[in-house]
């Protein structure tokens, strides 16, 4: 089982916004992810599945370009408050709810500036598609949703698995860790589902031509708001699990964390 801090999992949990201009990114040059023209953008170009026009192509690249540079800049400040982070998972003392909400505070304003450019693209992309064009998006959307909807319907951590080897737990420990997460995946996974029912919102506001500044605020807080609710809650559930363990296998933990703690870069 992978283990992240509550900013990582913010910051992916923020992500699934982009689920509202996915399939409109599909048709898009690929410069935005990789900085430089490279085969997935020239082979996007030449298959084209969104018949494009040139006109359209230099603008879903200036659209997205933009989201590009806001992600980083925002990934930037929430990856600075990584430490703050792996200090709430430390398990020398017990877990500090008001220390992990005051850090969630702190990182608000990068995981609102994310949500609020994603959503934003996606209501300027869709915006300068046709009829036809967007037929295929919705099509796409639609496909997308029911994909989501049945990965939260069979939410791993409903039954979750240690692996006999994984921080080499004892059989005490590894029934408790796994009673703990599986008592705390009904949340997750409500939570999830609420998630997923704003970027349902969000999706019908671009159908039906409301995606204004007040619409993408309104959503990026809503979905904010449900990020950072299930980040506390897996800050708490991390902490316990972690007062659970050994001094020797903390030290394989923090290994383990920090293969995942590379500094984001374009």
């Amino acid at each position: 089982m992978k283990k992240r801090s509550i900013f990582t999992t913010g910051l992916l949990a923020a992500a699934v916004l982009v689920l509202l201009g996915g399939a409109l990114a599909w048709g898009a040059p690929g410069r935005w992810r990789s900085g430089e023209p490279s085969f997935r953008a020239e082979l996007f170009r030449a298959v084209n599945p969104l018949d494009f026009t040139e006109e359209q192509w230099a603008k879903a690249d200036g659209i997205l370009e933009k989201l590009r540079e806001q992600k980083w800049t925002a990934a930037r400040v929430l990856f600075g408050l990584r430490g703050e982070a792996r200090l709430l998972f430390s398990g020398a003392e017990p877990f500090d709810g008001k220390k992990a909400g005051d850090s969630l505070a702190a990182a608000r304003p990068g995981l609102l500036e994310m949500a609020e450019g994603a959503l934003r693209a996606a209501a300027d992309l869709y915006g300068m598609l046709d009829e036809k064009q967007r037929a295929k998006v919705e099509n796409v959307l639609a496909l997308l949703e029911k994909r989501a909807e049945q990965r939260i319907a069979d939410f791993p951590g409903k039954h979750p698995h240690f692996r006999r080897d994984f921080l080499d737990l004892t059989e005490e420990q590894r029934e408790k860790a796994e009673k703990l997460f599986k008592d705390s995946a009904p949340g997750m996974q409500e939570r999830m589902g609420r998630l997923l029912a704003v970027l349902k919102e969000g999706r019908a506001a671009l159908r039906d031509g409301t995606m204004d500044d007040g619409m993408i605020g309104k959503t990026a807080e809503k979905a904010v708001d449900i990020i950072s609710e299930g980040a506390l809650a897996m800050a708490g559930t991390f902490g316990e699990f972690r007062g659970m363990l050994t001094p020797e296998q903390l030290e394989k933990a923090d290994r383990m964390w920090g293969r995942h703690g590379r500094r984001p870069r374009k």
